[in-house]
């Protein structure tokens, strides 16, 4: 059986970047780190050893950027919405490559973007000291659903704010995805826990030195795509 990889949830994020983000004139810049866990069924030991457990994601006026660390090192995801580009980097096992792509580089020809219904909920908690609200992603696509659960504050304002969820005014604080079908489903949990304010600096956005440059097919291909 096909097991979950962190490179698959990698190109969930590249894929959901969205080009037409619309920019706002203020915004919250700054840092939040969340926790992951994971719920449903034990994880197998390769999963283990891939699976994140901690995400660390940067906001700026004109990037975001989510690093994702699990035992074995980091992937990061940025997001530039001044170019409409997304850019890749891992740091494995002493192994330094990224890419950059446009987004549409990862659709098939004849792709249809997904449906996307957003119904908010009327439940609410504190996390990482800020309320947020609870609200339901429903994504539809060849014919399969798939539920996501979000909380987030309407106090913290993003500059950017992707087309398919502009109904969510503010910065999801958790979020509970479920990966796989079947004997593999998983639901990974992620639940921020600190919140900084302030400026990014520019370094943490660069690729490391020296690091070797993907194409979008080997990156596919590394994430169990083809």
């Amino acid at each position: 059986m096909k097991k979950i990889t962190i490179l698959t949830l990698v190109l969930t994020m590249v894929l959901g970047f969205s080009a037409n983000a619309k920019k706002k004139p203020a915004g919250f810049a700054g840092t939040i780190t969340y926790k992951i866990k994971y719920e449903g069924r034990e994880l197998s030991s390769d999963e283990e050893a891939q699976m994140p457990n901690q995400q660390v994601s940067y906001f700026t006026a004109d990037k975001k950027m989510d690093k994702i660390i699990t035992p074995m090192g980091y992937y990061k995801t940025v997001m530039d919405y001044a170019t409409n580009k997304v850019t890749v980097i891992i740091e494995m096992m002493g192994q330094s490559m990224f890419g950059t792509f446009d987004k549409d580089e990862f659709k098939k020809d004849g792709d249809k973007d997904p449906e996307i219904t957003i119904n908010k909920l009327e439940a609410t908690k504190t996390i990482a000291g800020y309320k947020c609200k609870k609200a339901e992603i429903v994504t539809k696509k060849d014919d399969k659903e798939v539920k996501t659960i979000i909380y987030y504050t309407e106090e913290l304002k993003p500059f950017h704010q992707d087309e398919d969820y502009k109904d969510i005014n503010g910065t999801i604080l958790e979020t509970e995805m479920i990966m796989g079908e079947g004997d593999e489903e998983l639901t990974m949990i992620t639940t921020a826990t600190e919140v900084k304010k302030g400026k990014v600096k520019s370094v943490e956005f660069l690729q490391p030195s020296g690091a070797t440059e993907l194409t979008k097919e080997q990156l596919m291909q590394m994430g169990g795509g083809k």
